[in-house]
């Protein structure tokens, strides 16, 4: 489901779902805001089982990144109260994503982390507009930032999780190509993802060949998406046609209505696999065939 910022009003209906659905697990990704909610959420007696909160880099870069002063400082603050809204067994763990601002800041942040933190992830940009495509990182970038990985791994478990095959292009030259095949040879393949061990440092990288499997999208006016149409604003979907006049109807699988999720997910997978899946299959084909060839 589309991510949307933390209401006092979605208690309600994360309730009924818990009620009809007992073994779901239910959690949500926050910058720490959901902080000032905190005594609705405690009396309604409601806990999650997960929290997912962002640290992007030691406070300056983290503020930087996040173009906010305060947003370190309520970050902090959501994951220093998450036991507050989380079951016995619930995890809280934090986010790293990976940019041109925060790519030296790896080993620094890793050593700030608060002891609550369970697991850290650390995620490669998705390019999906401009002005998220210029804060890619380099190979060069992407070299440091593992560097810095490979020794927070050592006293932390670190996750990295990459959603482009060009950054598995990077990974692969960063480690070299028999280090990479060899792993990923022996690689945890599921429907979303494929899961291998670099010198002990878990690597999931997320076929966007296969991109449906891991999420589709639910907006705010109750129409269904294929993945990645966050590129685009709810006004830009509605009319079918982007700012810069692209067509973009192959977005969306339907406008609202009562639906059979079953089989409105299994349109959203066709409709992916048709207009964009095979594209990006023939990049992974080709990536590979670039690190077959190093």
């Amino acid at each position: 489901m589309g991510e949307v910022q933390f209401k006092p009003k979605h208690l309600e209906w994360l309730q009924e779902l818990r009620g009809v659905r007992p073994d779901c697990k239910i959690g949500i990704i926050d910058n720490g805001s959901y902080v000032q909610y905190m005594d609705c959420i405690e009396s309604s007696g409601f806990k999650f089982d997960w929290l997912d909160i962002s640290i992007d880099g030691p406070k300056e870069t983290h503020n930087k990144q996040r173009a906010s002063g305060a947003s370190f400082d309520i970050a902090n603050s959501g994951i220093q109260n998450a036991h507050r809204i989380l079951t016995t067994e619930g995890k809280v763990n934090s986010l790293f994503t990976l940019t041109k601002i925060n790519f030296n800041s790896l080993l620094e942040t890793s050593r700030i982390l608060p002891r609550e933190i369970f697991q850290w992830h650390v995620t490669t940009i998705t390019p999906l507009r401009a002005e998220l495509a210029c804060l890619s990182v380099s190979e060069e970038e992407f070299a440091e930032s593992w560097r810095q990985l490979m020794v927070a791994n050592k006293t932390r478990s670190v996750h990295l999780r990459i959603y482009v095959v060009d950054d598995l292009l990077k990974l692969a030259r960063v480690v070299g190509k028999d280090n990479f095949l060899k792993a990923f040879s022996s690689a945890y393949v599921d429907l979303a993802s494929i899961s291998f061990d670099i010198e002990g440092l878990r690597v999931i990288y997320y076929p966007q060949s296969v991109a449906p499997s891991e999420t589709w999208v639910i907006d705010a006016d109750g129409s269904y998406h294929v993945p990645y149409s966050i590129g685009f604003t709810l006004e830009e979907l509605r009319r079918g046609i982007s700012v810069s006049g692209e067509d973009i109807r192959k977005y969306t699988v339907q406008e609202g209505g009562e639906v059979n999720f079953q089989m409105l997910y299994a349109k959203a997978v066709e409709q992916w696999k048709r207009e964009f899946g095979l594209m990006y299959l023939e990049q992974e084909k080709s990536v590979f065939d670039q690190i077959r060839n190093f």
